[in-house]
C-alpha cells in the first residue's frame, strides 16, 4: 500500500473563481494583440468603441433609421476570468422605429437597454473593432439591463463610466460578479431571462 493519499478538492461555481480554484490560473493570456489606440484605457484593461459606420455600410441589414444601437465596445480585461480575456458591451435606444416591433419595455420608464457578453476568445477581435466582423460574442449574455437615462448621450456616458470601472480592474465583467453589476444598475430592470 502506497503513502500516497488521495486528494479531493470541491469547487462552488463555475465562474472564474471555479476555475482559479481547480486550476491555479491567473489572467486570461491574449494572442491577438490590438493595435489600434484604445477609447478608454486604464490600468488593467483597454476598451474600444467599434466602428458600427463602417459596419452599418457592410452590413446592409442595417439601415440607419432602423437601428436602435448607440454604441458597443470591444473591452480587453484579462484580469477578469483565466481563460477570457475580452468582452463586449451594447447599448441600444427603446424609442419605435419603423417597420420594427415595439421594444419590449421591462421597466417603467426605461429609455435604454444594455448587455455584457464574454467575447470568444479563438475569434480575432481587431476587424470587429475596425467594424469588418460581426459580433465575438459567447452566449448566454454575462449582463443586461435597462435603464432609465435623459437621452443618448448621458446613456453612452454610463457605458463608458461602467467600462472605466472594469479597465481600472474596480469592477469585473465575469458572472461571478454579477451582484455588482446588479449594485450598479439595480435588479428591477434585469430582463428576466438575464436573472440568476
Amino acid at each position: 500500500m502506497s503513502d500516497d493519499k488521495s486528494k479531493i478538492a470541491v469547487v462552488m461555481g463555475t465562474g472564474a473563481a471555479g476555475i482559479r480554484a481547480l486550476t491555479g490560473a491567473g489572467q486570461a493570456v491574449i494572442n491577438d494583440p490590438i493595435l489600434i489606440e484604445p477609447s478608454i484605457k486604464g490600468p488593467k484593461g483597454r476598451a474600444w468603441h467599434i466602428d458600427y459606420e463602417a459596419m452599418r455600410k457592410r452590413v446592409s441589414a442595417i439601415p440607419g433609421k432602423n437601428d436602435a444601437s448607440l454604441g458597443t465596445w470591444l473591452i480587453e480585461a484579462p484580469w477578469a476570468h483565466p481563460i477570457w480575456h475580452s468582452y463586449v458591451i451594447a447599448l441600444i435606444h427603446l424609442r419605435p422605429l419603423t417597420d420594427v416591433s415595439p421594444p419590449k419595455i421591462n421597466m417603467d420608464g426605461a429609455t435604454h437597454e444594455f448587455w455584457l457578453w464574454a467575447a470568444n476568445p479563438e475569434v480575432p477581435r481587431e476587424p470587429f473593432i475596425r467594424g469588418q466582423a460581426g459580433h465575438p460574442i459567447m452566449w448566454p449574455v454575462n449582463f443586461g439591463s435597462q435603464i432609465r437615462s435623459s437621452n443618448d448621450e448621458a446613456a453612452i456616458k454610463l457605458m463608458e463610466h461602467a467600462i472605466g470601472e472594469i479597465v481600472g480592474g474596480r469592477l469585473s465583467p465575469d458572472t461571478d460578479a454579477f451582484d455588482q453589476w446588479v449594485e450598479l444598475f439595480g435588479d428591477s430592470s434585469i430582463k428576466p431571462e438575464f436573472r440568476k
